[in-house]
């Protein structure tokens, strides 16, 4: 009785912060995502970086307390009374399966109903993410490709001219294949960046699309894990508080198409 006591009383102090977190307050914090992004430097660059990152931490630090306590809840909800306590009035003894029609339902129909429309949620969530992500993967492999056939050849060449003991005639072949370099670089930035940061949109479009449903899993969580007709504090927002700051995830590799400038 005393660990329930004791998770019911870290619920309310936990639920006083975790009112102030939900899904949306984190959507009204996302930083725009940069729209300069070829041949920037790294003072630009960091204000947006040091954003996401900022914000990234304060999420990890939500759900890993909100995930924490969730865990304690659960955890006192399974112990068992002390000898002696008094224990909750026995309820009605369900007719006996040999009585029970086959149309009837089964005691645990409920549950395994609720379990059938968890999966198909999490499906429609997964199919979203899904195929943006697929998305990405191929933007990535179509980038990989231009960069080992038009980018990576040329840091070869210039490292093997490139020596303390250069002739002019190997130096000014290094400017020429440093310049070649650049401009390769700046075309493979505007080809792939533009391309990635519609795809942020995209998959930011599928978790706002998608909070409706954590909303249900999150309700049908707290019924079947937690024994609660809905959400707590603790639970509810969770789902989608972690899917915004996967997106957050991808948002911090906006820059990844802008090589350095190394000749």
């Amino acid at each position: 009785m005393k660990n329930i006591l004791l998770a019911f009383c870290l619920l309310l102090i936990a639920s006083i912060s975790f009112a102030q977190t939900s899904p949306d307050h984190y959507l009204k914090q996302l930083p725009s995502l940069p729209q300069n992004i070829c041949e920037t430097s790294s003072d630009d660059k960091a204000p947006f970086l040091k954003l996401v990152r900022n914000l990234r931490d304060k999420m990890d630090r939500d759900i890993v307390t909100r995930r924490e306590e969730m865990q304690v809840y659960v955890s006192a909800k399974r112990v068992r009374p002390p000898t002696g306590a008094m224990l909750a009035p026995e309820p009605e003894k369900m007719p006996d399966v040999e009585k029970r029609s086959p149309a009837d339902p089964q005691p645990s129909g409920r549950n395994v109903s609720l379990h059938e429309e968890l999966k198909e949620l999490i499906d429609r969530v997964e199919a979203r993410k899904s195929a943006v992500l697929a998305r990405i993967k191929a933007l990535d492999q179509n980038a990989s490709a231009m960069k080992e056939k038009d980018i990576d050849p040329f840091h070869r060449q210039i490292s093997s001219l490139a020596s303390p003991v250069a002739t002019k005639e190997q130096m000014d072949r290094v400017n020429q294949l440093a310049l070649k370099l650049k401009e390769n670089q700046s075309r493979y930035c505007r080809t792939y960046s533009p391309q990635y940061l519609a795809l942020l949109e995209e998959y930011l479009s599928a978790v706002k699309a998608s909070l409706p449903d954590y909303e249900r899993m999150e309700a049908i969580a707290a019924k079947t894990q937690m024994g609660l007709d809905e959400p707590n504090a603790t639970i509810s927002g969770l789902f989608g508080i972690e899917a915004v700051r996967d997106y957050l995830a991808l948002a911090s590799k906006v820059y990844k198409y802008d090589l350095p400038h190394e000749y």
